[in-house]
């Protein structure tokens, strides 16, 4: 082997190694990139997931705000008494104040009509 081979060889070396050394750095760069893409997405999914926390909270209040109203609602046992006085009673058969006086007054005048027919 002579000097010029020689050359030509480690020319070669060098320049394979320098090849490698930009692709090391290529990868290093796409490694980079891909390391901030994925902590970037790693940060999103934080917030979303405390917006989901914060929406369940919200969900939770709301949820019990409904069952503490809900417990002011009559029972069905409560609606079957309330249904029973209204049978009772049955608030159809009262007559108004009106109707009142003007049964009274038709009476009166009745009694007036009787008592003329009488004279």
């Amino acid at each position: 082997m002579d000097a010029s081979t020689l050359m030509r060889r480690l020319s070669l070396i060098e320049d394979r190694i320098d090849n490698l050394r930009d692709h090391i750095n290529l990868i290093e760069n796409n490694f980079i990139e891909k390391n901030k893409a994925v902590l970037k997405e790693i940060r999103e999914l934080h917030e979303k997931n405390r917006e989901l926390r914060n929406s369940m909270t919200e969900l939770e209040e709301d949820i019990s705000q409904m069952a503490d109203k809900f417990n002011d609602f009559a029972t069905k046992q409560q609606l079957k008494v309330l249904e029973r006085y209204l049978y009772f009673l049955n608030p159809l058969d009262y007559v108004t104040k009106k109707e009142v006086k003007d049964l009274i007054k038709e009476q009166q005048k009745d009694l007036d009509t009787q008592e003329l027919e009488e004279e």
